[in-house]
């Protein structure tokens, strides 16, 4: 059987050099975590116009995690709002676009950290754009580094996070700013922190459409691998 071919939307941004310039970049972690699960994998360039044959040659999509992408609880960065940098409303015009075509052809769709974020805007949801300022206890979700355990989540039962885990509760890395404090439509929270914060969001409409808050592609718990394999076997043809 072929191996499925999956997606990945990198970050970007604009670095000082000779000359100053934009750069993609993706943390090499994630070719790793779906390599392991007998995926092939590519960074896709911030293109819209290029979705559709993106998702012509795909089996599925990774939305990464990455740098500032919301400008207040409620929606993305503007792609038209000239205040934010060029390259970051680049990326969320194209991951936004990305998303909705995806699940339009109900194509499995994984997001990570500040992808859950995102996603969770496209399914309509709100987020908290500071969690140290809403909440100086949420502080310890910026909980560096990538490879520490930082908190559990409790899981959902009855839930596809819960299926493909096995598990009620395990420990996660945390490392985010931003936070969702509200789901869209028909989203259901499959995972959370002691505190509230929300750790994992499903869409349960779509064959497979997962987010998580944490960085899974560390693998430092049996439950972050099984993500990544439940997700690939959901991108098999």
């Amino acid at each position: 059987m072929a191996k499925p071919r999956i997606g990945i939307s990198p970050d970007n941004e604009w670095r000082e050099g000779n000359p100053s310039r934009a750069f993609y970049f993706l943390d090499a972690q994630n070719f790793v975590a779906l390599k392991k699960a007998r995926a092939l994998s590519f960074m896709l360039v911030h293109d819209p116009s290029a979705v559709e044959d993106y998702l012509d040659a795909l089996d599925g999509i990774v939305i990464s995690g990455g740098g500032y992408q919301f400008q207040d609880s409620v929606k993305l960065i503007n792609p038209n709002d000239s205040q934010a940098p060029n390259e970051k409303r680049a990326r969320v015009a194209f991951e936004w676009a990305l998303i909705e075509a995806a699940l339009k052809r109900d194509m499995p769709v994984l997001a990570v950290c500040g992808g859950v974020q995102t996603l969770n805007a496209v399914l309509g949801g709100k987020l908290v754009v500071s969690l140290a300022e809403a909440n100086p206890a949420w502080s310890r979700h910026r909980d560096p580094p990538f490879n520490k355990l930082s908190h559990d989540v409790a899981v959902l039962e009855n839930t596809l996070l819960h299926r493909l885990t096995g598990a009620n509760t395990f420990a996660v890395n945390s490392l985010h700013r931003q936070g969702i404090i509200e789901v869209g439509p028909d989203v259901v929270v499959s995972a959370s922190a002691d505190d509230g914060i929300v750790e994992a969001i499903e869409a349960p409409q779509y064959r497979f459409c997962l987010g998580v808050q944490w960085h899974p592609e560390f693998d430092l718990t049996p439950a972050d691998q099984l993500i990544f394999d439940g997700f690939v076997r959901a991108c098999q043809r």
